[in-house]
């Protein structure tokens, strides 16, 4: 029990470490890729529901009529990677982006993968606009949540 644990640790670290080394360079190479100019930026929550907070990894700033955007940024292994390459973002990233336009209020996010060791690589970025309905069903539960069991 104690090696598989060890073991499982241990992946979930070698995963979140390829992320840490990998994020400005994704950050960077997006950036150079699109033009636009992207910040770090720090923990914020929304101006009406401070519980509601987000930590995103950049901030796409506002540049040739688009408004400011949410940027993620994931480091996935190659099978990741290319199944982004063959379906596009997946729904958990939709639910991340969405949840940061509606804490941020933004209308748009990009959803940026790096993986080094494939061929059409390194950076891939997905667009995504703000999905009101969606948003709404996420505020809904989360307030729900707040208000029963955490308050």
């Amino acid at each position: 029990m104690f090696l598989l644990v060890t073991g499982v640790a241990l992946f979930a670290v070698v995963h979140l470490l390829r992320g840490v080394a990998l994020e400005s360079m994704a950050a960077d190479l997006y950036a150079e890729d699109t033009g636009r100019k992207v910040r770090r930026v720090k923990q914020r929550s929304h101006p009406d529901y401070p519980w509601a907070v987000v930590n995103v990894d950049r901030q796409i700033l506002r540049s040739n009529g688009r408004g400011t955007g949410a940027m993620e940024i994931k480091a996935p292994a190659t099978p990741g990677f290319q199944r982004l390459l063959d379906e596009g973002a997946q729904s958990q990233h939709t639910v991340q982006l969405m949840w940061a336009m509606y804490v941020l209020g933004y209308d748009w996010g990009e959803y940026v993968a790096i993986n080094l060791e494939h061929n059409n690589g390194p950076v891939i970025h997905f667009p995504l606009e703000r999905n009101e309905d969606l948003i709404d069903g996420m505020a809904a539960v989360a307030d729900k949540f707040w208000h029963e069991h955490v308050e």
